[in-house]
């Protein structure tokens, strides 16, 4: 005698997009994050001493908040993409050229606020795309750690 499973209700179009839409929110954060990440590595070993401690910091952040974007993405049923952009490509060799002319200083530091703006605006649109709930709760809190670190940096660079 055969076994009968109850039909499986069809997942609405809407449900799907939803879902989507969420990964590439959240993916759109962990990229531009992955870029900030690639350019600190490169800015690093051309760090003056009083500005290193703060990359050092940024740096750290954004790789902790790497991690906890990559989970949320597989949580939401996605796979991360952790390759960073073609702009992470630019980032590395404008630093890379601005270090062979100059160091980076806190006047460089400026610049890197400045830049770090691109990835708080990210958190901020992908939080209003998601729905209430734990994930987007998750971001709001990412996003005010970056800020604090934010707040450091712009001591530093004053």
């Amino acid at each position: 005698m055969a076994t009968q499973h109850a039909p499986i209700p069809p997942v609405t179009p809407t449900e799907s997009t939803n879902t989507s839409n969420d990964v590439d929110a959240v993916q759109k954060v962990l990229t531009r994050t992955l870029d900030a990440l690639a350019g600190y590595d490169k800015m690093l070993p051309e760090a003056e001493p009083e500005v290193a401690p703060i990359l050092r910091k940024l740096r750290e952040t954004h790789h902790s908040h790497a991690d906890q974007l990559s989970a949320m993405i597989v949580a939401l049923g996605g796979t991360p993409e952790t390759d960073g952009s073609f702009m992470s490509k630019v980032n590395e060799t404008v630093v890379s050229l601005r270090a062979f002319f100059d160091e980076i200083d806190d006047d460089a530091l400026e610049r890197v606020i400045e830049g770090e703006e691109w990835v708080t605006d990210a958190f901020g649109d992908a939080a209003k795309e998601l729905p209430e709930g734990h994930h987007r709760d998750e971001l709001v809190k990412l996003r005010g750690e970056l800020e604090e670190v934010l707040k450091e940096a712009r001591v530093i660079a004053d």
